[in-house]
């Protein structure tokens, strides 16, 4: 029979809303309803926004060498930067024809703010040689992939551009979509070829053929006449758009009345840039748009439009011409989500099932009711805030981690109510004392949970994102489950019926259940745990000298490499890349061939693995010196091998290309950031940079397990540096005046450069390619004089042949050299690699190079420093806790004592990622941090409890023995729900689930441990403890802390 609420002689918020039920319901329907109302409208996507605390500087300077843009380009612009307040790093990489600088932006600076005073430093620099373009400055900005559409077909390349374009323009059109990026496709160019004997037969100079073009090329406004009917406007318009139109453009008029066009003396080319670049998609000849989203856009909507759009087109196309969507990645985030709110689904079945089985129904249904309203509640403020989280499989992954802690509270709550109304009778005073007994402890339970989870929030590095996002939907989880429990269960337990018959006065068969399980229960107390937890206490020195033992035999194994450790995790993908670079002065055909056999080695799966069918599509596109090859796999429910075994066999197919610089495989993503090991060598003298990286690429190739040892040092290809005669000088010619003149035959003189529609396009006028392909070609070259006369090159310059450098790599303002390498983590810890190389093998190295300064980069680097951050934020959260703790006990040693067994908690951590075989990564530490804040939970009330037994006049012995026992219940069903809860995740085996599995296990595996540490250490400690304070102050414990306090 529910009992009405009746008056009560308790104060208080608690006692005010459970006497108004009323209140209380409208306080959850309030929570839920603005939960799901958030549920709607908040951002779905796979992983977190990673934002940008960069600023990318781009600066072109046609035809100049690397060496030449970094002294005309780079240095100037560091120089610029010196002394900025707000860079934190600063990176630039001097390459053929540009220049680009990279700048990392401390947190706490206004990106945008920092754009400016870039940007007006940049502006004010006076030494940029003519030539160099305008620089391109901003924010480093990344885009969600939606998914690709490529387009593929025997028509010829321009035919392919030309419908590439088209559905181009028709998809951003769409409302849903702003960014569409071409890949595969050549830039437009008019090539405007002049050789050498037509220009002396006219009397004419590339300059000459260029200025022409340029004074009769233009649209001009000629003003307004003002008449009497009106204003009329004036322009003039005659710019040129096509190589037709080019051709009749006229460079001279001669005496007789006869004109001289471009196209009476040149080869035009209305074409594209002069390279071999090309795109296959499945073998085929292909082109193809990355459609992307912006961070506020929403990646489902967009997919659904544009899919929408590709089933249509594709029916118009002509024969032979296919449009396919491929890399779906609302495909993969509806698949990552389902499994996630999979494991929340299951691991609340699971734990219902045990609340079910422990509890009255009735307490069990009430207590599962706080798991939707903090979820509604964490979403409700997920998308607000400072830290703003979107729905991703890491938020999801915090509900899942937060599943089973946040009924803990409830629990204790719903089963400190059963007590006292089992044993006085169900009031509502009785209701609400049985709240008050227990909620001053289980609230500042919930608070240590928090504080443990706080300093994740400040962790900082490229982990930031994904701790942030776990920290704040697990505390906003938390604090929505200290309302639930506090302010709207009372009122709901103040009106259940705990009566264990039905109208007939029959038990029912879930009776039945829990009253076997609870007698059995009692059983194992009284019969098992009792006996042992009083023999334990008799011989408490042994028992904890045993624990610690536990503890130093897993340190050992960690220590030992029993136990895999890679602190920087992989974040997987659903798809693999092939990275190819070949070495500076390749051919386009050797590119061509070594991308050709990357091709066919991956295609070649699908016809030895026939069942399993590995590959589903494949896109190459070369670059000016490699290409990149992209897999995709089978979707999921039919994968049946991992990107892992996909890319072993790729790796072995493709084994060794001749003229390769670089070859690299990876089908995931670094989460610190590129290669494994990344060491930095930095220096001025570039030829001991070449020694000391050869010399580390030798050493890290004696290791077994370390793979793909690159170095970014590039010798290059040969170089002619010009030099001027003095035969040249006496002619009047300078040396700008010889390098112009060259640099326009051989590179080209840029004429204009107009926008076509939506490409803008370079006209360019230069000697035909065969006249432009051999050193003999420019030693029979005529310079022109400033009178006009035309001298061979060979009678006024001279050429110098050397070594150049293919590219310079310069970190905070040095040259440097980036020796990087991956590792099998099966085989070798990258960490054991590190240390071992830093500290027997760089310091004799630099003893030989001391003028090369040496340190960590990318992943090595961020693996150091988030060691150290997770140190400094641990001993954060252990203040934390401390403090939390010692405010309900009321003493300073009591919380040392329960903090105790944070350390223990390792053992059982350890233990799962040995059964699971796992490695410990900083996912996994971050869990030991979360552990610390649940592990106490159970602790404080059983601490609390046994000084509540010595306060009503217990022995020592005795109050421990009355704590263990009357919450062993409370213990052991926090402890099932929290292992439960996260359950069905540990077995998850995505792809992406890998990354926060190893939490899993900390928490979960950790949890149970500590289960036996709260029951059996804790009491041990106590009596300890006492036993210390007897021998110090000559009294017991309970005294000593009045003493103390």
């Amino acid at each position: 029979m529910r009992i009405p609420p009746t008056e009560t002689h308790h104060t208080g918020l608690i006692a005010w809303f459970t006497k108004n039920s009323v209140a209380a319901n409208l306080l959850m329907i309030f929570i839920i309803v603005c939960g799901i109302t958030s549920a709607l409208t908040i951002k779905m996507r796979v992983f977190p926004n990673f934002e940008s605390q960069n600023i990318q500087i781009n600066m072109a300077y046609p035809g100049a060498a690397p060496e030449e843009i970094e002294e005309a380009i780079v240095i100037p612009i560091e120089q610029a930067l010196e002394g900025l307040n707000g860079i934190e790093d600063m990176q630039s990489w001097s390459n053929e024809g540009y220049g680009s600088v990279l700048l990392g932006i401390l947190a706490g600076y206004n990106i945008s703010e920092m754009l400016d005073k870039v940007q007006n430093r940049i502006n004010a620099v006076a030494t940029f040689p003519p030539g160099v373009e305008r620089p391109t400055i901003r924010q480093s900005e990344k885009f969600d992939p939606v998914l690709t559409v490529s387009i593929r077909g025997n028509l010829e390349f321009k035919a392919l551009k030309i419908l590439a374009q088209s559905i181009r323009d028709e998809i951003l059109a769409l409302p849903e979509v702003s960014r569409v990026i071409l890949w595969g496709d050549r830039d437009y160019e008019i090539s405007i070829e002049v050789s050498e004997n037509t220009l002396r037969e006219y009397d004419l100079s590339l300059a000459q053929v260029a200025m022409a073009i340029r004074a009769s090329s233009f649209d001009l406004p000629g003003g307004t006449i003002r008449t009497d009917s009106g204003n009329i406007q004036v322009r003039t318009k005659e710019q040129a758009y096509t190589g037709e139109e080019y051709g009749n453009i006229v460079l001279r008029s001669n005496p007789d009345g006869s004109r001289l066009r471009v196209r009476d003396i040149a080869t035009i080319n209305d074409g594209f840039v002069e390279t071999e670049d090309f795109s296959r998609f499945d073998g085929k000849r292909s082109i193809s748009l990355r459609i992307q989203a912006a961070h506020d856009q929403n990646v489902l909507e967009i997919e659904e439009a544009v899919s929408a759009y590709v089933l249509k087109k594709a029916q118009t196309l002509p024969l032979g011409v296919t449009l396919e969507s491929w890399q779906n990645a609302a495909y993969y985030l509806n698949a990552q989500l389902n499994m996630m709110l999979g494991n929340i689904a299951m691991g609340a079945i699971l734990v219902f099932l045990i609340l079910a089985v422990f509890l009255r129904i009735t307490i069990a249904a009430w207590v599962m009711v706080g798991i939707p309203i903090s979820f509604l509640g964490a979403l409700w403020l997920m998308p607000v805030g400072p830290l703003p989280v979107d729905v991703n499989i890491i938020s999801l992954f915090g509900l899942i981690l937060v599943l089973g802690i946040v009924v803990d509270d409830a629990i204790i709550i719903g089963e400190s109510v059963f007590t006292e109304v089992d044993q006085h009778g169900h009031s509502l005073d009785n209701v609400i004392a049985g709240v008050h007994k227990v909620a001053v402890p289980a609230t500042f339970g919930v608070l240590t949970t928090i504080a443990a989870f706080t300093p994740m929030l400040l962790v900082g590095g490229s982990m930031a994102t994904l701790l942030e996002a776990v920290a704040v939907v697990v505390i906003l989880c938390l604090l929505f489950s200290l309302i639930e429990s506090k302010l709207i269960l009372p009122a709901h337990l103040a009106h259940a019926r705990f009566a264990d018959k039905d109208e007939n006065g029959q038990k029912s068969w879930i009776d039945n259940i829990q009253r076997n399980v609870a007698q059995r229960l009692n059983w194992f107390i009284d019969r098992k745990y009792k006996p042992t937890l009083q023999s334990a206490i008799t011989h408490r020195y042994t028992t904890v000298s045993l624990f610690a033992g536990a503890l130093i035999l897993s340190i050992g194994l960690v220590a030992g490499s029993l136990v895999k450790v890679e602190l920087i995790p992989n974040i997987p993908t659903d798809s693999i890349h092939g990275q190819l670079i070949m070495s500076t002065g390749s051919s386009y055909q050797q590119r061509n061939e070594a991308l050709g056999k990357m091709e066919k080695a991956i295609l070649s799966l699908n016809e030895e693995f026939v069942d399993e069918h590995p590959v589903e599509h494949v896109l190459v596109y070369s670059g000016d010196n490699g290409g990149v090859v992209t897999v995709e796999l089978p979707e999921i429910e039919q994968r049946k091998m991992t990107p892992g075994e996909v890319e072993r066999h790729w790796r072995q197919r493709v084994g060794t290309i001749v003229g390769a610089k670089e070859v690299r495989f990876y089908s995931s993503t670094n989460a610190g950031g590129g290669a494994k090991i990344n060491f930095i060598l930095a220096g001025n003298n570039y030829d001991q940079l070449e020694q000391v990286a050869s010399k580390l690429e030798a050493r890290l190739a004696e290791y077994e397990g370390v793979f793909d040892i690159i170095s970014s040092y590039s010798e290059g290809s040969q170089e002619i540096k010009l030099r001027l005669k003095e035969d040249g000088r006496a002619l009047g010619i300078t040396t700008s005046e010889l390098a112009a003149q060259v640099q326009h035959a051989f590179y080209g003189y840029e004429a204009q450069r107009i926008l076509r529609g939506r490409d803008e396009l370079r006209v360019m006028v230069r000697y035909p390619r065969e006249e432009r392909s051999s050193v003999n070609n420019l030693e029979n070259m005529r310079i022109r004089t400033a009178l006009g006369d035309q001298v061979p090159f060979d009678q006024v310059a001279e050429l110098d042949t050397n070594i150049a450098l293919s590219s310079i790599l310069r970190i905070d303002r040095e040259r440097t050299v980036n020796v990087t390498a991956d590792i099998d983590v099966e085989v070798v810890r990258s960490d054991e690699v590190i240390q071992d190389v830093t500290n027997n093998f760089i310091p004799v190295l630099l003893k030989q190079h001391p003028k090369i300064s040496f340190k960590l980069g990318g992943s090595s680097e961020e693996q150091n420093s988030l060691a150290l951050r997770f140190l400094w934020f641990f001993c954060v959260a252990l203040f934390l806790i401390y403090t939390l703790l010692a405010i309900p006990l009321r003493s300073y040693l009591q919380p040392l004592m329960v903090m105790a067994v944070i350390p223990f908690g390792f053992i059982g951590a350890i233990i799962g990622h040995i059964i699971f075989d796992t490695a410990i990564t900083v996912m996994s530490l971050f869990g030991l941090v979360a552990l610390a804040g649940v592990i106490v939970n159970d602790s404080l009330i059983l601490v609390d409890f046994v000084n509540r037994g010595r306060r009503e006049g217990m022995t020592v012995q005795d109050a421990v023995v009355y704590g263990g026992t009357h919450r062993f219940r409370a213990i052991f069903l926090t402890t099932l729900t929290t292992f439960f809860g996260l359950l069905p995740m540990m077995f998850e085996t995505s792809m992406q689930a890998q990354l926060v599995i190893p939490m899993a296990l900390s928490l979960a595996f950790g949890i149970v441990f500590g289960t036996a540490l709260t029951l059996f250490m804790i009491p041990c400690l106590y009596l300890i403890l006492d036993d210390f304070l007897k021998l110090l102050f000559k009294q017991p414990l309970e005294q000593s802390k009045k003493t103390l306090s």
